[in-house]
């Protein structure tokens, strides 16, 4: 009967378990299929759904400052060709490797860069912080753009443009505008001093002790007279008398910055003579003050509420603003004069600024001031442009790319955003280049000396040339106010990926994001006030130089000392490589590429970069030795978190070693303590336990009937008691082996040990 009882019993247990794993492949296998299908849906609408969107997103983080501004002025300085070529070359040697690499990895971990470096490496949590700090600095620079724009964007609500005439009240005396001229020509005069001149009148007071200049009838010019003998053959028109400036030119250096636009390049920049305190003295110029509060007071409103921009507003920023480059492009070919200004502007290579000679530029020829071969100075001021145009090294891309799906396409994203952004910047590097050359023309100067200092060009031409469309104060307000809606898409993220790094030190400020959003707005704000000075345009000048492009640069060498020295090319190829994303050759050229030509060329970038210490504003004025100092000392603060954070895993791995060395109550040589601090140290250079895939941590369970011997058992007992009742009693029943409980030490037959409560208990 006992044998009968139980042979039933295995039989039902065996019965259960075949059950049981039927029932468990079956729904492993119906939730694989879910998952199957669900990537093969959201891969299907992933074109024009999330994917398409966070490209988006990625292309209007690069329309800021970097792309509108600074590559124009670079293309202006240097010239478009060689600052072009220049500019290819760093794109496909250092910046698609880096942002392959940024957006992998951030798709690959599905965090931010102060997650992904304080799980891929302890020892280097610090380059997080580093990162959020970099856009943090870049934040200011891209704020005062915002601001400038702003400024713009309302002076556009009037009848007339107030850049495109002199204003007699708030201009220079040498103020000059094609409509002032014209409105005076009709009368037989020019425009000169903010009134009507007749020719005679004007030509007799005009000249030098050399060279002196009469009228001759000719309406619009005078003929230059060398001693008594009058020279019909030099007729001079009287615009390029008396030293001009145009009106966008000084109502740019007036209004805006609250400067003297008479006050020359080509007489010598005051820089040359003057020190850096004397230029930037002055009083805090109210109308940009304003301006760059209200910047940053959206800021604080975008971050603190969190409105991030998104669907139809992304994508109508990033075409409208490709628009608008090209309506100022055709506008530029249709205006009179374009071919020649475009051959005297290309074929010139536009000569470089070369402040140095501190001579008048009526004294030199082409020749002198032209350097049409490419520097290592301008190779070092390219290179920082493109890091900053794409945010390599300041972790933003990072944190677009968390959002991602896990098997989005990489290549794909990268070649898109690097080529948009190239694209936009040359359009607007060639209506800079040519459209200084046009400007020039009209008042008689160089292309290089049309505006009084180089980072007012970009402001010149482009109102110049929205002056000259058919409805300029419309055109006005569809320009600026698309480029500040892109320039403040930039500041958002760039500031939303800063301001993280406070929540990550202290977390209680979680609960206070509106509180710590606004408070990080008004300490920005609080930074950016001695740019709003008299003269301010010499700090901006100074922040957007190496305290930028330098600690970028770093950061990047960095990242690849993280990822290609402690996890290996091969784990890196095979982290892109699990997100089944791109084909197999992608990760393995990415990987290579940055091993063997993105690395060393930064990092000889960087080296140059520290022997010719010629920043960009040391080159418009006299910089004293204390400004090199604060450049410096900027640089020390941004990267400081590296070697702080560094020393505190350090620290406190040698305390947690030395605690459980002492807790063991044993003796330990020399040896045996090196080889032991030597295993906890290695732990800081390899990844922790939260470095996994973003994928994995969001993977679905599947469901399972958990089937162990006490369910036997208990099922076995269930039985035995319900079949036969009256036999259990009367018969013995084997019986079932005792459960082992945790933190005893029970052997079937012995009496159960206590647990030693003097060990340590191990948490689950």
């Amino acid at each position: 009967m006992d044998d009968s009882r139980r042979s039933y019993h295995d039989s039902v247990d065996s019965s259960l378990q075949r059950d049981d794993s039927v029932h468990r492949r079956s729904s492993v296998a119906r939730v694989r299929g879910e998952e199957r299908r669900r990537e093969e849906s959201s891969s299907s609408s992933r074109p024009t759904g999330a994917l398409l969107e966070s490209v988006t997103r990625f292309l209007v983080f690069t329309l800021g400052w970097s792309t509108l501004a600074k590559f124009p002025l670079l293309a202006y300085e240097y010239g478009l060709v060689p600052v072009l070529v220049m500019h290819l070359a760093v794109t496909l040697l250092c910046i698609l490797p880096f942002l392959y690499l940024d957006m992998g990895i951030g798709q690959y971990c599905g965090k931010g860069p102060l997650r992904v470096f304080k799980a891929a490496s302890p020892l280097f949590r610090g380059l997080g912080f580093t990162s959020c700090i970099a856009a943090w600095v870049s934040s200011l620079d891209n704020g005062m753009f915002v601001a400038w724009n702003l400024m713009y964007l309302l002076s556009s609500f009037t009848n007339e443009l107030p850049w495109d005439y002199c204003d007699s009240r708030v201009g220079s005396f040498n103020c000059f505008s094609s409509r002032n001229e014209e409105t005076c020509k009709r009368s037989g005069s020019t425009f000169y001093n903010g009134t009507c001149i007749p020719y005679e009148k004007f030509c007799a007071a005009s000249g030098s002790a050399n060279a002196k200049f009469a009228f001759n009838n000719t309406p619009g010019y005078c003929v230059e007279v060398r001693g008594n003998v009058t020279t019909t053959r030099r007729l001079v028109p009287v615009a390029h008398i008396g030293d001009r400036v145009l009106a966008a030119e000084d109502y740019f250096q007036r209004t805006i910055l609250n400067s003297d636009a008479s006050n020359r390049i080509r007489d010598g920049h005051p820089g040359n003579d003057t020190e850096f305190p004397q230029e930037t003295s002055g009083k805090i110029h109210l109308p940009v003050f304003l301006a760059t509060a209200l910047a940053w007071a959206v800021f604080g409103i975008r971050i603190a509420f969190h409105w991030p921009a998104r669907g139809l507003y992304l994508y109508f920023t990033c075409v409208v603003q490709l628009l608008v480059v090209l309506m100022l492009l055709l506008r530029l070919v249709s205006m009179p004069g374009f071919l020649a200004a475009a051959r005297s502007s290309l074929t010139a290579q536009q000569a470089m600024l070369d402040w140095s000679l501190g001579s008048s530029s009526s004294a030199l020829s082409i020749e002198h001031r032209r350097d049409p071969t490419p520097t290592i100075e301008a190779w070092i001021m390219v290179a920082q442009e493109a890091f900053l145009a794409h945010g390599i090294g300041t972790g933003v891309v990072m944190k677009l790319a968390s959002f991602r799906p896990f098997n989005a396409k990489i290549h794909q994203t990268a070649v898109v955003v690097t080529a948009a952004t190239l694209s936009i910047s040359v359009i607007k590097s060639f209506v800079v280049v040519v459209g200084a050359g046009m400007a020039a023309a009209l008042v008689g100067s160089a292309p290089w000396d049309v505006a009084a200092a180089p980072s007012s060009v970009i402001f010149l031409v482009t109102s110049y040339i929205i002056a000259h469309l058919p409805v300029p104060t419309l055109a006005a307000f569809v320009y600026f106010i698309f480029v500040t809606a892109a320039a403040l898409e930039t500041q958002v993220m760039l500031v939303d990926a800063a301001h993280v790094a406070l929540f990550e030190l202290w977390s209680p400020l979680k609960h206070y994001k509106k509180t710590v959003a606004f408070g990080f707005a008004a300490a920005s704000f609080v930074a950016s006030i001695p740019m709003t000075t008299r003269g301010g345009i010499n700090w901006f000048l100074v922040m957007s130089d190496y305290p930028i492009g330098v600690p970028l640069m770093i950061n990047a060498a960095l990242y690849c000392t993280v990822f290609l020295l402690l996890h290996g090319p091969i784990t890196l190829r095979n982290y892109f490589l699990s997100m089944k994303s791109d084909p197999s050759w992608v990760p393995s050229l990415a990987v290579a590429t940055l091993a063997f030509v993105a690395f060393p060329v930064t990092l000889t970038t960087l080296l140059l970069s520290m022997i010719v210490d010629r920043p960009l504003a040391c080159r418009l004025f006299n910089c004293p030795n204390w400004l090199r100092v604060i450049y410096w000392v900027i640089i020390s603060l941004m990267l400081s978190p590296i070697p702080i954070f560094m020393g505190f895993a350090v620290y406190t791995v040698w305390k947690e070693y030395r605690e459980e060395s002492s807790d063991d109550g044993l003796k330990h040589s020399n040896a045996e303590d090196a080889a032991g601090a030597k295993c906890n140290f290695g732990s800081l250079l390899k990844p922790s336990i939260d470095w996994q895939p973003s994928r994995a941590s969001k993977k679905r369970r599947v469901p399972r009937r958990r089937i162990s011997a006490d369910s036997s058992l208990s099922r076995r007992s269930t039985a035995e008691s319900g079949f036969d009742s009256d036999a259990s009693s009367a018969a013995p029943t084997s019986t079932p082996t005792p459960k082992r409980s945790v933190g005893t030490n029970t052997v079937p037959g012995r009496p159960a040990e206590k647990p030693d409560n003097t060990s340590p208990s191990r948490e689950p």
